[in-house]
């Protein structure tokens, strides 16, 4: 996405950094429980979409974990 010269494009550094720490803890998570982490889930594989459905799934409990207490 090109912006005009005196536009910037908008500031997610926040949001990319939290995506970050997410992504580092259920790595943690995952690899504790034997699972793959997301740079171990390779398109290759031939459960490549189960393995990155479950990763998924492990974001999005990770990001409501609050919703569950």
């Amino acid at each position: 996405m090109e912006f005009p010269e005196h536009d910037s494009p908008p500031d997610n550094t926040d949001e990319r950094a939290s995506m970050d720490i997410i992504e580092a803890y259920v790595d943690v998570v995952r690899r504790a429980k034997g699972k793959l982490t997301l740079s171990e889930i390779d398109i290759d594989l031939p459960d490549f979409e189960d393995h990155l459905e479950d990763f998924v799934r492990d974001v999005f409990r990770t990001m409501t974990i609050d919703d569950h207490k």
